[in-house]
């Protein structure tokens, strides 16, 4: 099992977030608004009492679309990490966003 945190500050683009791993859960936690969004690759966890989506994604105040998905940064390996949309929700211009990533290997 691998887990490692960190922050990034929101731009309302597309961010890509390395940690050296392919995430078998992230968490997004935007600060400022308190908004909360939710990937589980496996799709079959529930979060917090909230059953997660056929894609795999759960997002608590963001549309699935613009929540976070499986990496697509320049080396186009999403082992690398995750990416996190551009939705204005949980990606905010210069709001900071705490993560968490996790493998349950």
């Amino acid at each position: 099992m691998k887990k490692t945190t960190g922050m990034v500050t929101g731009t309302e683009t597309t961010l890509n977030v390395e940690v050296g791993f392919k995430p078998d859960k992230v968490r997004i936690i935007n600060i400022a608004t308190r908004t909360e969004t939710v990937f589980n690759a496996a799709d079959t966890v529930n979060v917090n009492g909230v059953a997660v989506a056929a894609d795999g994604v759960k997002t608590k105040a963001a549309s699935a679309a613009h929540g976070i998905s499986a990496y697509d940064g320049a080396l186009g390996s999403e082992s690398e990490g995750f990416t996190i949309g551009a939705s204005a929700v949980p990606n905010v211009n210069t709001n900071v966003i705490l993560w968490e990533a996790e493998t349950f290997d």
